[in-house]
């Protein structure tokens, strides 16, 4: 999905998610593995608005780096702006990783308030999660 990718003039420091989910699997989640007690078969992400793209993005393209997401009020509209270009972009991410699966148990909860179909946003997760549920892919 291209929009996780820009940087628009006015936001340099957005964009990034490959680099980010990178960063996470190979430095942060090593990091708390070897410092922490903690299991690796329940690692749960969050992220809201902007959070929430990059949290759906690695949800879609890195299927065990976490096994539960919770992903609220995600920005999917970020960068199109006009429905039907839009709207691509949504299927496009949904389906550029449909082959993918899931070799643990992995639940996405999704989260979007009623006054944000403004943007969209509820229309978003709608299509989204409907493209999901239709591709039944194992363990998602």
């Amino acid at each position: 999905m291209d929009s996780l990718h820009n940087r628009p003039k006015d936001w340099q420091h957005s964009g990034g998610a490959p680099a980010f989910s990178r960063i996470l699997k190979n430095q942060i989640i090593p990091f708390v593995e070897n410092h922490y007690d903690i299991k690796d078969s329940s690692r749960t992400l969050i992220g809201k608005s902007m959070s929430g793209l990059a949290a759906t993005y690695i949800a879609l393209t890195q299927s065990d780096l976490f096994q539960q997401y919770l992903i609220i009020s995600p920005s999917l509209w970020w960068d199109d702006w006009t429905y039907p270009r839009h709207q691509r972009a949504i299927n496009q991410l949904a389906t550029s990783s449909a082959a993918m699966a899931y070799s643990r148990s992995t639940r996405i909860y999704f989260a979007v308030g009623d006054d944000e179909e403004r943007m969209g946003m509820v229309t978003d997760i709608y299509v989204l999660t409907n493209m999901l549920v239709k591709q039944q892919r194992p363990n998602l």
